[in-house]
């Protein structure tokens, strides 16, 4: 009666994530010279888990031109994509930061990653969450741990020395945020 992964929230309940959808990164592609007047790029993406889509987009001046897809198989074009519009801000230090415009109808927000479910919008207007929004209790905890665990050096499961460089008071700090880490799971399981 009421084990791990008991409660609540199951599994079937979850909202699907943002790791299970293809992302299209405006900063990505600024960094690597693709926003600029002329810039070209490919990408290759699964239409509503069925076939993948080869698409074809070059930036103009105020957005990203996407040619229509095409079927990887049978190059027959079955969906036509919208062009995404690209907003500009400066940074506090110089430069400036490209934002993507969600095409949705209503939205217009901006945002740095799009994804894909049969057309581009941003993750609240296709409902996505972060993986750690799906996260029972355990599973946050012991990404916690391992977070503090490769900070330190780990033999044998256990960390038995101070790495260089590091402060003597940080080191026992993640000690002993693993040791409350560890009591907090034994009263989680103590609670079930």
């Amino acid at each position: 009666m009421g084990g791990y992964g008991s409660g609540r929230f199951s599994y079937s309940g979850r909202r699907p994530t943002t790791s299970q959808r293809f992302a299209l990164d405006a900063r990505f592609l600024h960094r690597h010279g693709m926003l600029r007047e002329g810039g070209r790029f490919s990408m290759a993406v699964e239409y509503a888990n069925g076939p993948v889509a080869d698409i074809d987009a070059f930036y103009t001046r105020g957005g990203v031109r996407m040619a229509p897809a095409y079927h990887s198989r049978d190059k027959r074009p079955y969906l036509r994509l919208d062009d995404l519009l690209v907003e500009w801000t400066d940074c506090n230090y110089g430069g400036s930061r490209p934002w993507f415009i969600c095409p949705r109808t209503g939205c217009g927000r901006r945002a740095a990653l799009l994804y894909w479910a049969s057309g581009f919008a941003c993750r609240h207007c296709l409902g996505l969450a972060y993986d750690s929004q799906n996260e029972q209790p355990l599973d946050r905890l012991s990404r916690r741990v391992a977070k503090y665990r490769a900070k330190l050096v780990v033999r044998d499961g256990v960390p038995n020395q101070k790495p260089a460089g590091m402060h003597e008071r940080t080191y026992f700090r993640l000690l002993g945020a693993i040791d409350n880490a560890a009591e907090e799971a034994a009263l989680y399981f103590h609670a079930l």
